[in-house]
């Protein structure tokens, strides 16, 4: 099972979302010839012409960042105080260390969730990824 699909049936299945509730956006549609990282001067030009806008017109509760390490450095690079950032490992290969990150990104974002309904009073408590 790839991430997309992991991250579909793990986490936004498993919490029953509805499409309201949803916004999905491939901020970085595009990847270099060498599938190398990009430049600073891009990422810092996909934050500020395009994260920034989208955030601050979604007002998420809650963003789940599919990549570790450049998609939460460019979300800072927005300069807004942003609602708390869960990554998501993407890598294709089903390693028992990627498993091991999506279970425990799958098991916070469900928390997260679940206190928010909780706080909202709506809805019981959803159970965690299944092995």
């Amino acid at each position: 099972m790839g991430d997309l699909e992991a991250l579909r049936s793990e986490v936004i299945g498993a919490v029953k979302l509805s499409f309201d509730e949803i916004a999905y956006s491939n901020c970085l549609p595009w990847r270099t010839h060498s599938k190398s990282k990009f430049t600073d001067t891009v990422a810092r030009k996909v934050a500020t012409l395009y994260v920034r806008p989208l955030i601050e017109e979604l007002r998420p509760w809650l963003i789940v960042a599919r990549g570790k390490e450049r998609v939460p450095a460019i979300l800072q690079m927005t300069g807004l105080s942003l609602p708390p950032v869960i990554p998501w490992n993407r890598s294709q290969a089903a390693t028992p260390a990627a498993k091991h990150e999506r279970d425990n990104a799958a098991t916070e974002i469900l928390k997260f969730v679940n206190e928010r309904r909780g706080a909202a009073g709506g809805g019981s408590p959803k159970s965690g990824p299944s092995d």
